[in-house]
């Protein structure tokens, strides 16, 4: 019989804020950091467009106007131990240079299955 308990494990929660008409090598640049997470076999990975915001140009973007709304801010949140979380961001640095990037400590609730 297997038991369930949770367990606590430090983590990192890696935070980019790009525009979502930014492209790298021919792609949506959220497409490629969302691919690169996976490749490195990160926990999670979540990717929000936002409604209205601003980047480190302080350049204005909304939702508000349809014809104007291309390049509306994209948040993309990848949660995993530091270990994975640099293997996913060596590769990204040139894309990632422009870009407000921010690195915060967590921890992890996971489940730890146990038994025969």
């Amino acid at each position: 019989m297997s038991t369930h308990r949770w367990i606590t494990v430090p983590g990192k929660r890696l935070r980019i804020l790009i525009g979502e008409a930014v492209e790298w090598q021919g792609h949506p640049a959220y497409q490629v950091i969302a691919k690169q997470a996976q490749h490195h076999g990160a926990l999670a990975v979540l990717i929000s467009r936002g409604i209205e915001g601003f980047g480190p140009r302080h350049h204005l973007e909304t939702e508000r106007f349809v014809e104007v709304s291309v390049n509306l801010p994209i948040s993309i949140e990848i949660l995993d131990t530091i270990e994975h979380i640099e293997q996913v961001l060596m590769p990204l640095a040139p894309l990632l240079r422009e870009h407000l990037v921010t690195l915060t400590p967590v921890e992890l609730l996971l489940e730890e299955t146990t038994g025969s």
